[in-house]
């Protein structure tokens, strides 16, 4: 393991997440399970919300004064026109909705317990999206009715730098 890092499952060591957030003025918990990964993993997409509630619970612990959860814009389905979070949402796949009720059950639970929590509803991050530098034979965009595809907007490291991460299960992350 590389020196500074430090490697644990937040949702079977709460001892270990809440110490790694120990003195920390703000967390970024970008754990959550993805389609593909529960695809190939087994892990259900409810993961998403027990990654959250385990955070939460730990920021809480550990006197975090502010919390940032990853959600994502999959919870606003095909909404059209400009999004904002005040809006309802009707997230058209299972994954849209295992956010939207991780969201749900993390704001429930940060507000028993006092702790102040963002969730980030983030679209396309570089690198993670199989299209930008993935693409492989047999993928395609939808077509919509005009003869043009989805527009993406993608955000990077340069535009969103990240240095203290709240790690998926079984995975290193970089000491908090």
């Amino acid at each position: 393991m590389r020196p500074g890092y430090v490697s644990f499952d937040p949702l079977s060591d709460a001892e270990a997440l809440c110490a790694a957030m120990e003195g920390r003025r703000a967390v970024l918990c970008l754990s959550g399970i993805t389609p593909a990964h529960a695809a190939a993993s087994g892990n259900p997409l409810s993961l998403n919300a027990a990654l959250a509630l385990a955070a939460v619970r730990a920021a809480g612990r550990a006197g975090v004064p502010r919390l940032l959860l990853a959600s994502s814009a999959a919870v606003y389905g095909a909404a059209q026109g400009p999004l904002s979070e005040d809006m309802i949402c009707e997230s058209a796949s299972e994954y849209g909705q295992a956010k939207l009720e991780m969201e749900r059950d993390g704001f429930a639970t940060a507000r028993d317990c006092g702790q102040a929590v963002t969730m980030l509803r983030i679209g396309n991050v570089a690198g993670a999206d199989a299209i930008l530098g993935g693409w492989r034979e047999g993928m395609q965009l939808d077509v919509l009715p005009d003869g043009t595809t989805p527009a993406r907007s993608y955000i990077g490291r340069q535009a969103f730098p990240v240095r203290y991460i709240v790690c998926a299960p079984r995975t290193t992350c970089p000491a908090l």
